[in-house]
Protein backbone atom coordinates (compact mmCIF):
# COMPACT_ATOMS: atom_id res chain seq x y z
CA UNK A 1 0.00 0.00 0.00
CA UNK A 2 1.59 3.36 -0.80
CA UNK A 3 1.49 6.27 1.03
CA UNK A 4 -1.07 8.23 -1.00
CA UNK A 5 -3.69 5.42 -0.62
CA UNK A 6 -3.24 5.34 2.65
CA UNK A 7 -3.87 9.21 2.96
CA UNK A 8 -6.61 9.10 1.06
CA UNK A 9 -8.18 6.25 2.59
CA UNK A 10 -7.63 7.43 6.22
CA UNK A 11 -10.64 9.80 7.70
CA UNK A 12 -9.81 13.41 8.64
CA UNK A 13 -7.91 13.98 11.93
CA UNK A 14 -6.71 10.66 12.25
CA UNK A 15 -2.84 10.07 11.62
CA UNK A 16 -2.39 6.59 8.77
CA UNK A 17 0.04 4.35 10.20
CA UNK A 18 3.71 4.52 8.36
CA UNK A 19 5.49 1.56 6.28
CA UNK A 20 8.66 0.64 7.90
CA UNK A 21 11.86 0.63 5.97
CA UNK A 22 11.67 -3.07 5.43
CA UNK A 23 8.55 -2.58 3.99
CA UNK A 24 6.03 -3.83 6.54
CA UNK A 25 3.43 -1.90 7.80
CA UNK A 26 4.85 -0.12 11.35
CA UNK A 27 1.73 0.42 13.20
CA UNK A 28 1.81 4.71 14.43
CA UNK A 29 0.25 5.16 17.78
CA UNK A 30 -3.31 5.96 18.30
CA UNK A 31 -3.92 9.80 17.49
CA UNK A 32 -5.91 12.05 16.87
CA UNK A 33 -5.79 15.64 15.43
CA UNK A 34 -8.81 17.96 14.87
CA UNK A 35 -8.98 19.21 11.11
CA UNK A 36 -7.49 22.61 11.61
CA UNK A 37 -5.76 22.81 14.65
CA UNK A 38 -2.42 24.12 15.85
CA UNK A 39 -1.13 20.88 15.65
CA UNK A 40 -1.61 20.52 12.18
CA UNK A 41 -0.40 23.97 10.95
CA UNK A 42 2.75 23.75 13.22
CA UNK A 43 5.44 20.83 13.95
CA UNK A 44 7.08 20.62 16.87
CA UNK A 45 4.68 21.81 19.08
CA UNK A 46 5.20 21.57 23.06
CA UNK A 47 3.24 20.36 26.04
CA UNK A 48 2.54 23.02 29.17
CA UNK A 49 4.74 22.29 32.17
CA UNK A 50 4.83 23.24 35.48
CA UNK A 51 6.14 26.52 35.14
CA UNK A 52 3.52 27.70 32.82
CA UNK A 53 0.81 26.29 34.85
CA UNK A 54 2.59 28.53 37.78
CA UNK A 55 2.74 31.62 35.29
CA UNK A 56 -0.83 31.01 34.78
CA UNK A 57 -2.01 30.52 38.38
CA UNK A 58 -0.03 34.22 39.05
CA UNK A 59 -1.58 36.25 36.58
CA UNK A 60 -5.24 34.82 37.76
CA UNK A 61 -4.14 35.41 41.58
CA UNK A 62 -3.18 38.92 40.48
CA UNK A 63 -6.20 39.38 38.22
CA UNK A 64 -8.20 38.15 41.19
CA UNK A 65 -7.13 40.39 43.74
CA UNK A 66 -7.30 43.85 41.34
CA UNK A 67 -10.94 43.26 41.07
CA UNK A 68 -11.75 42.13 44.53
CA UNK A 69 -9.56 45.53 45.43
CA UNK A 70 -11.55 47.53 42.33
CA UNK A 71 -14.84 46.29 43.80
CA UNK A 72 -14.17 46.97 47.30
CA UNK A 73 -13.13 50.90 46.41
CA UNK A 74 -16.48 51.15 44.23
CA UNK A 75 -18.90 49.64 46.97
CA UNK A 76 -16.83 51.58 50.05
CA UNK A 77 -15.61 50.47 53.05
CA UNK A 78 -18.01 50.01 55.11
CA UNK A 79 -17.44 49.52 59.03
CA UNK A 80 -19.86 48.32 61.89
CA UNK A 81 -20.59 50.74 64.02
CA UNK A 82 -21.95 50.14 67.91
CA UNK A 83 -24.19 51.96 70.15
CA UNK A 84 -25.11 51.37 73.70
CA UNK A 85 -28.83 51.57 75.49
CA UNK A 86 -29.12 51.46 79.13
CA UNK A 87 -32.12 48.96 79.13
CA UNK A 88 -32.18 48.45 83.27
CA UNK A 89 -32.95 52.12 83.37
CA UNK A 90 -35.31 52.29 81.01
CA UNK A 91 -37.09 49.06 83.08
CA UNK A 92 -36.67 50.80 86.40
CA UNK A 93 -38.67 53.67 84.76
CA UNK A 94 -41.30 51.17 83.37
CA UNK A 95 -41.59 49.61 87.21
CA UNK A 96 -41.86 52.75 88.64
CA UNK A 97 -44.40 54.12 86.36
CA UNK A 98 -46.17 51.22 86.86
CA UNK A 99 -45.72 51.16 90.43
CA UNK A 100 -46.95 55.01 90.90
CA UNK A 101 -49.98 54.47 89.31
CA UNK A 102 -51.04 50.95 91.07
CA UNK A 103 -50.60 52.88 94.80
CA UNK A 104 -53.14 55.59 93.77
CA UNK A 105 -55.66 55.59 96.66
CA UNK A 106 -58.21 55.98 94.61
CA UNK A 107 -57.53 53.43 92.22
CA UNK A 108 -60.61 51.41 90.56
CA UNK A 109 -60.84 47.85 89.39
CA UNK A 110 -61.07 48.93 85.74
CA UNK A 111 -58.20 51.23 85.98
CA UNK A 112 -55.99 48.49 87.76
CA UNK A 113 -56.99 46.22 84.81
CA UNK A 114 -55.56 48.58 82.21
CA UNK A 115 -52.32 49.21 84.36
CA UNK A 116 -51.78 45.63 84.18
CA UNK A 117 -52.59 45.78 80.23
CA UNK A 118 -50.26 48.48 80.03
CA UNK A 119 -47.30 46.53 81.46
CA UNK A 120 -48.35 43.52 79.12
CA UNK A 121 -48.03 45.46 76.16
CA UNK A 122 -44.49 47.00 77.43
CA UNK A 123 -42.13 44.02 76.33
CA UNK A 124 -43.65 44.68 72.60
CA UNK A 125 -43.39 48.46 72.20
CA UNK A 126 -39.34 48.15 73.60
CA UNK A 127 -39.08 45.51 71.01
CA UNK A 128 -40.18 48.30 68.66
CA UNK A 129 -38.83 50.80 69.83
CA UNK A 130 -35.30 49.42 70.28
CA UNK A 131 -35.46 48.09 66.47
CA UNK A 132 -36.95 51.76 65.52
CA UNK A 133 -33.54 53.28 66.90
CA UNK A 134 -31.21 50.53 65.37
CA UNK A 135 -32.79 51.08 62.49
CA UNK A 136 -32.43 55.18 62.33
CA UNK A 137 -28.35 54.71 63.56
CA UNK A 138 -28.08 51.52 61.47
CA UNK A 139 -25.55 50.25 63.99
CA UNK A 140 -25.54 47.58 66.38
CA UNK A 141 -26.71 48.05 69.81
CA UNK A 142 -25.81 46.74 72.98
CA UNK A 143 -26.59 46.83 76.44
CA UNK A 144 -24.52 49.58 78.36
CA UNK A 145 -23.27 47.17 81.10
CA UNK A 146 -21.48 44.72 78.27
CA UNK A 147 -19.70 47.58 76.65
CA UNK A 148 -16.19 47.85 77.13
CA UNK A 149 -14.66 50.92 76.57
CA UNK A 150 -15.36 54.54 75.24
CA UNK A 151 -19.07 55.12 74.19
CA UNK A 152 -19.45 56.62 71.13
CA UNK A 153 -23.09 56.39 71.35
CA UNK A 154 -25.91 56.32 74.14
CA UNK A 155 -28.89 56.06 72.78
CA UNK A 156 -30.69 55.37 75.80
CA UNK A 157 -32.81 59.03 75.70
CA UNK A 158 -33.62 58.10 71.88
CA UNK A 159 -35.68 54.80 73.09
CA UNK A 160 -37.09 57.05 75.92
CA UNK A 161 -38.53 59.30 73.82
CA UNK A 162 -39.96 56.28 71.43
CA UNK A 163 -41.71 54.96 73.94
CA UNK A 164 -42.52 58.54 75.83
CA UNK A 165 -40.73 58.13 78.96
CA UNK A 166 -38.08 61.19 77.72
CA UNK A 167 -40.05 63.67 80.40
CA UNK A 168 -40.58 61.67 83.60
CA UNK A 169 -38.46 62.27 86.18
CA UNK A 170 -37.12 59.21 88.11
CA UNK A 171 -36.11 60.89 91.28
CA UNK A 172 -39.52 62.40 91.86
CA UNK A 173 -41.30 59.13 90.26
CA UNK A 174 -38.83 57.14 93.77
CA UNK A 175 -39.60 59.72 96.52
CA UNK A 176 -43.55 59.24 95.45
CA UNK A 177 -43.33 55.49 95.86
CA UNK A 178 -41.50 56.02 99.37
CA UNK A 179 -44.19 58.66 100.49
CA UNK A 180 -46.39 55.60 99.60
CA UNK A 181 -44.77 53.20 101.15
CA UNK A 182 -44.16 54.71 104.35
CA UNK A 183 -47.90 55.60 104.97
CA UNK A 184 -49.02 52.27 104.71
CA UNK A 185 -50.26 50.52 107.34
CA UNK A 186 -46.91 48.36 109.66
CA UNK A 187 -48.91 45.12 108.73
CA UNK A 188 -49.21 45.80 105.20
CA UNK A 189 -45.14 46.78 104.80
CA UNK A 190 -44.29 43.22 106.36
Amino acid sequence: MSDATLSAAAPVGVVPPVEAADGSAAVAPAQSVAAGSPADSQEGGRALGAGDFALIALISLIVSVLVGFGGWLLLGQKSQSFAVVDLPEIIEIEQLSFTVAAMKPDLTDSQRAAAYEEVKAFGPRLEQAIEQVKKKCGCVLLMRSAYVGRVDKDLTLEIKTALGMQNLDVKAMKEQVTRSVQGLPDQVKK
